[in-house]
């Protein structure tokens, strides 16, 4: 997920600079329609006859996302045949920290509205247009182990459904995703929209994954269902080997994580991971697993229910890709301890203001966060020939602060990085890494509005979850 999450960064951050330009906002604005209006529809475009509608404006200027935020306008009420309408008698202030968000619900129906944020404001109208909701219908189903481990239990068994993307534009206001654990005889069930296609993915921690597309019917009535039958893990192999350090002795303690992606939806990705710890002799054994994945090493993962942490030292090493194949063995995979390079600076900031700085490091598919001292200097060692990225930021409540390189450190070390790092705000991406780098000089720089465009917007979204 995480190469993948990459290419996505790249791809929005440079629809963020083609899509954004700096614009101050009017302070004293106001809003300006009468009403709040909208239509909620089935699936078909029919009208739902009863249904629910909760409004809320809510105001973030006050201690931005971190905190509950003031609510500046509030309306709910219950409507029939499609429609609703909300008087509204006060004009509402707008600033760049203002959202107006909606919920809607009736009886029998889903909204697959998950993923869609809170609307700004300064770009709302008055009316919400169409609002669809999907009937809901119950599926049913049983999860079973394949035919050459019939007498072994299920171990952790999980189901994971979510749309199926028509595009690679993702459809934000028809985004559903559900994850259920069958019980101890495999069986499961779980409410999901009507009449659409979605992914399946079965997994459990002692058989490979099997991956469905799915058909989902259209409910005749409230009580309908739809059972899948039986579905049926795959045979896979159990991939063997040993973590050694870079003189090739073996190192105990070691997590090994084999990390796939099930399913086409980028936006919505189903990680498996198979772990396994290295013994006294390095030596670890994954749970089987079939078609391509990548090897790694964590510092932490959650086995059989349990955190486990890595012994000692975290190794750094490669990530290696791996073809899983029924009747082919995956022996002697030797996980080598690389040698690494340090990347070393200081960020300079007011630290007398209480600004929060971060810095995230992110190489062979692999994020970091990297702690700074209390003067802003940190050190971190990347793998050799990598190419990380490293975003550098600050905030304090809503206050957001980019980063810029210094011009000494841009004069010494522009060569070192991809692009053009004059000119990037936080994020920054190097070459190969081949030699030790820095120090790097960085500073904090206050970003004064909320310009972001919408290429921004949907990167924080997808990013930082705001």
């Amino acid at each position: 997920m995480r190469t993948r999450l990459l290419s996505t960064v790249v791809l929005l951050t440079a629809l963020c600079f083609s899509v954004s330009t700096a614009h101050p906002q009017d302070t004293d604005k106001t809003t300006t329609f009468t009403e709040i209006v909208g239509k909620v529809v089935d699936s078909s475009g029919e009208p739902i006859e009863k249904f629910t509608v909760d409004i809320q404006i809510y105001d973030y200027s006050k201690g931005g996302f971190n905190v509950t935020p003031k609510t500046v306008g509030k309306w709910n009420g219950e409507f029939e045949n499609g429609e609703f309408q909300f008087d509204v008698e006060d004009p509402i202030k707008i600033n760049d920290k203002v959202y107006i968000n909606k919920t809607v619900t009736a009886e029998g129906f889903l909204n697959t509205n998950q993923f869609n944020g809170y609307t700004l404001l300064s770009g709302f109208k008055g009316s919400f247009g169409k609002i669809k909701l999907s009937r809901a219908i119950k599926i049913t189903g049983k999860l079973v182990m394949p035919d050459g481990q019939q007498e072994e239990e299920l171990v952790e068994p999980r189901i994971n459904v979510k749309s199926k993307m028509r595009s690679m534009i993702p459809d934000y206001s028809n985004m559903f995703q559900k994850t259920v654990q069958p019980d101890e005889d495999g069986r499961f069930e779980l409410v999901v929209p009507e009449n659409c296609k979605m992914e399946l993915a079965a997994s459990c921690n002692n058989a490979a994954t099997t991956e469905q597309q799915i058909t989902i019917k259209k409910s005749e009535s409230a009580e309908d269902e739809q059972d899948l039958g039986e579905i049926k893990l795959k045979e896979g192999v159990s991939a063997t080997g040993v973590v050694v350090d870079i003189d090739g002795e073996p190192v105990e303690g070691q997590i090994v994580d084999l990390q796939q992606n099930a399913g086409t939806n980028t936006y919505m990705q189903t990680m498996i991971h198979a772990y396994s710890v290295t013994d006294a002799e390095g030596k670890f054994k994954l749970p089987p697993r079939e078609g391509k994945g990548t090897l790694t090493l964590v510092k932490q993962a959650n086995i059989a229910g349990k955190q486990v942490k890595v012994k000692g030292k975290l190794i750094m090493a490669k990530q290696q890709k791996l073809t899983l194949k029924v009747g082919e063995p995956a022996n002697d995979i030797e996980i080598r301890e690389s040698k690494t390079w340090k990347i070393s600076g200081v960020v300079n900031y007011d630290k007398t203001i209480g600004i929060t700085t971060q810095i995230q490091a992110s190489f062979d598919g692999q994020y970091h966060m990297v702690e700074l001292d209390e003067e802003g200097r940190f050190e971190f060692e990347v793998v050799d020939k990598s190419k990380p990225w490293i975003s550098v930021y600050g905030y304090k409540g809503s206050e957001m602060y980019m980063a810029n390189l210094s011009s000494s450190s841009l004069k010494q070390f522009k060569n070192r990085f991809s692009g053009s790092p004059e000119n990037e705000g936080t994020y920054f991406q190097m070459k190969k890494v081949t030699s030790d780098l820095g120090p790097l000089e960085f500073s904090l720089l206050k970003q004064l509005v909320d310009d972001r465009g919408w290429g921004e917007r949907l990167f924080d979204w997808y990013y930082f979850g705001e």
